[in-house]
């Protein structure tokens, strides 16, 4: 047989091979619960989700008030200690000071302003947030406002991420963990110093913020039942409306490359600011000549931008090959639970089975367009939503809280069930 043939031979029976081989997946399936049924087993895994807390103390107190007695109810016997997934838009309304000279990096790092941002929207809010003595950890991701809007103003004063993960550490090594940072391409380790700001602004001013923000897995514990991979979803939009395509390429290989790795974790996450789904403001849900304006000239932030929805699109298709059935984020100020496999939602190309969470009502409020069509959705009062997961069950629970005493209060709960594993051919 001759070379030529010999490789059509090879070629047609790997196609027959791949026709007949199986796949193997999981499906998951949504129903309403009571809170009473959610089981107290130590093994449970609990956490909450909350972003666009960064308004300052006041505002943000009661939601604080609200999570910190429902994490005190939590029973004491736990195997995992609680955790927080902080959803972007931390510091209100542009972020942290940004100082662009080398020379002005010591003022920024002891600036008072960067002091007072921190303590205002994170310290004094959530320092009573505690499980058996201890703080709790939140996980943090950035947000638009974070970044000032936009990562590549000119004349930029505002939004320095690279500040918020390295002062926001060092002022709270115990319980604020930032993501995504990628510290291999610098000199620096994640010390979380002086001296690591310098290496990162350095390597940032150089290079550029896109290729230090690379998705990345949070450092959660016990993920033999969930993980969670964190996106810095501003950089993304950025590139996509930039066509810097090789560097995006880059950053959905890191994501898969991630999920990958993890493929045999129950519950794979993924967490970012920006939803691919959402029937609030930057969804839609604007009325009259403002948002016929507003919609029509298509900005960033808003879903129906067309650099969006290559984003909400490219995420939406990692999800189904990963079998990510949780994407959770905030930047809509309310709480909302979609089926991405809804009708409506046909630019996912999703089954039903795979959910969007919006949790972004911890310092802002704003209404939800309740025409479409919704799991669950609260835009009446700032909340927050608990989530306890086992490998096989995840509850999710929307929480406000009551304004007379200030308790934590439920508004519903639901689950996800994964049903058992079937094949394909």
């Amino acid at each position: 047989m001759d070379r030529t043939l010999m490789m059509l031979f090879r070629y047609i029976n790997t196609l027959i091979l791949l026709c007949v081989s199986t796949v193997a997946y999981s499906q998951v399936t949504l129903s309403e619960t009571q809170v009473s049924d959610r089981p107290q087993d130590s093994a449970i895994i609990t956490f909450y989700a909350l972003g666009d807390w960064g308004t300052g103390y006041i505002k943000q107190e009661p939601v604080a008030i609200a999570l910190e007695r429902n994490v005190a109810r939590i029973p004491q016997n736990k195997k995992t200690i609680p955790f927080v997934i902080g959803l972007g838009d931390n510091i209100y309304e542009s972020g942290l000071p940004y100082h662009k000279t080398s020379d002005q990096l010591i003022y920024a790092w002891n600036d008072p302003e960067v002091f007072n941002a921190f303590e205002n929207t994170f310290g004094q809010v959530y320092q009573r947030v505690t499980y058996q003595n201890a703080p709790i950890v939140f996980h943090v991701v950035p947000g638009n406002h974070d970044h000032d809007g936009n990562s590549q103003k000119k004349d930029k004063k505002y939004g320095d991420i690279l500040l918020q993960e390295s002062k926001g550490e060092n002022l709270y090594p115990d319980w604020w963990k930032y993501y995504p940072i990628d510290h291999s391409l610098t000199k620096a380790t994640d010390t979380n110093d002086f001296g690591e700001y310098v290496h990162l602004r350095t390597y940032a001013d150089e290079h550029g913020l896109y290729k230090l923000t690379l998705p990345q897995k949070l450092d959660l514990p016990n993920q033999n039942v969930m993980m969670a991979v964190a996106l810095d979803t501003q950089m993304l939009l950025e590139m996509y409306e930039e066509d810097e395509d090789e560097t995006l390429e880059q950053h959905w290989a890191q994501l898969e490359k991630i999920l990958t790795t993890h493929k045999n974790v129950p519950w794979k996450m993924i967490v970012g600011h920006h939803p691919i789904a959402s029937w609030g403001i930057h969804g839609g849900a604007q009325g009259g000549l403002k948002g016929a304006f507003r919609y029509g000239i298509g900005i960033m932030q808003d879903l129906k931008d067309g650099d969006y929805k290559k984003f909400r699109k490219r995420l939406a298709t990692v999800m189904k090959k990963h079998n990510v059935h949780l994407y959770l984020s905030g930047h809509d100020h309310n709480i909302q639970l979609i089926d991405l496999g809804q009708h409506e939602l046909e630019l996912l190309n999703l089954d039903a089975g795979y959910f969007q969470l919006v949790s972004g009502s911890a310092g802002k409020l704003s209404s939800v367009d309740k025409d479409h069509k919704a799991v669950a959705i609260y835009d009446k009062q700032h909340g927050f939503v608990r989530l306890d997961a086992n490998k096989e069950t995840c509850w999710i629970e929307f929480l406000s809280y009551d304004p007379n005493t200030g308790d934590d209060r439920s508004l519903g709960i639901w689950t996800l069930t994964k049903g058992a594993k079937r094949e394909t051919q």
